[in-house]
């Protein structure tokens, strides 16, 4: 189970996964997630991706997520921050992740109230004289 929210006015994109999240479920979470990404024409966004009250993902689905994750990035995140659901978790995405962690472009956090996103304006248009 999923929930998706786009912010387009701040550039930030909020997804919580709750329950049992089986590969699968989050292959069909990352297409759903792209096609709502095409809304921001390449324009840069936050994204907090909160699996704290998921069941513990287990190895594909890990896998799987970072492959949402990368794709992501490719479609114009300037950061992602995940929620997990403990410290354990904490440490086992992080190292999976860890080119991404060093480069400051990813965070993991256990505590929601640690999850802050920075704000990204839409480019303005501009129009040809």
């Amino acid at each position: 189970m999923y929930l998706v929210s786009l912010f387009e006015k701040d550039g930030i994109v909020e997804a919580s996964l709750g329950g049992r999240v089986t590969a699968g479920e989050i292959d069909v979470f990352g297409t759903e997630l792209i096609e709502l990404l095409e809304a921001f024409s390449s324009q840069p966004f936050s994204m907090l991706i909160d699996y704290s009250k998921a069941n513990p993902l287990t190895g594909d689905a890990v896998t799987a997520l970072a492959r949402v994750k990368d794709e992501c990035f490719e479609f114009g995140a300037v950061e992602i921050v995940s929620v997990v659901n403990d410290e354990q978790d904490l440490v086992t995405h992080q190292t999976m992740r860890l080119q991404e962690v060093l480069e400051g472009k990813e965070r993991f956090v256990a505590d929601p109230a640690q999850a802050k996103l920075k704000k990204h304006e839409p480019a303005a248009i501009r129009l040809a004289a």
